[in-house]
């Protein structure tokens, strides 16, 4: 009797271990041995992009941040995407690094540039490739922090034009 108890105890745990190891290999995203789809993306500043975040394209999630590093001359930072499928992109593919919450997680999302004149996307030649890799420009946009120091700067302009009008008057 207590030998079967053993054996179910034994089943359990090695069932527990199993499901523990195979579920923290979904969460991070492991693609079970299909090969990744690489991307590189330059830009001047990824904010609080980090390894691991989501690449979106069509509002879709396609991939995931593979990479960060800065380029040896410090003019632009490369960062590297995992697709787990080929996509056919747009001719002016660009990215833009953006919040994907409120709670400070970020997306690189793969979008034309034609859709966003006014951002001003790193420059990269069309169908540049480095290494075999295609490159792609990205655009950030600013962060709440960004927004909040410029809201504080234009007031205290306001305030100062303030001071002066009441000063002449």
């Amino acid at each position: 009797m207590s030998r079967v108890r053993e054996v179910l105890v034994g089943s359990v745990i090695i069932a527990a271990l199993a499901v523990g190891v195979g579920g923290t290999l979904w969460l991070k995203g492991t693609n079970w041995g299909r090969p990744a789809v690489p991307v590189e993306v330059l830009l001047t500043d990824v904010s609080q992009l980090s390894p691991g975040s989501a690449v979106k394209f069509r509002g879709v999630q396609v991939g995931r941040v593979a990479g960060i590093e800065v380029e040896p001359d410090g003019e632009a930072v490369r960062v590297r995407l995992e697709l787990s499928t080929e996509l056919a992109l747009p001719p002016d593919a660009g990215v833009l690094l953006a919040p994907e919450s409120f709670f400070g997680d970020w997306q690189a999302e793969i979008v034309p540039r034609s859709s966003f004149p006014g951002f001003d996307f790193y420059p990269v030649a069309p169908d540049t490739r480095h290494d075999g890799v295609p490159v792609l420009g990205a655009y950030t946009r600013p962060e709440m922090s960004r927004l909040t120091a410029s809201a504080e700067q234009i007031s205290s302009n306001l305030a100062d034009l303030t001071d002066r009008f009441e000063v002449a008057f």
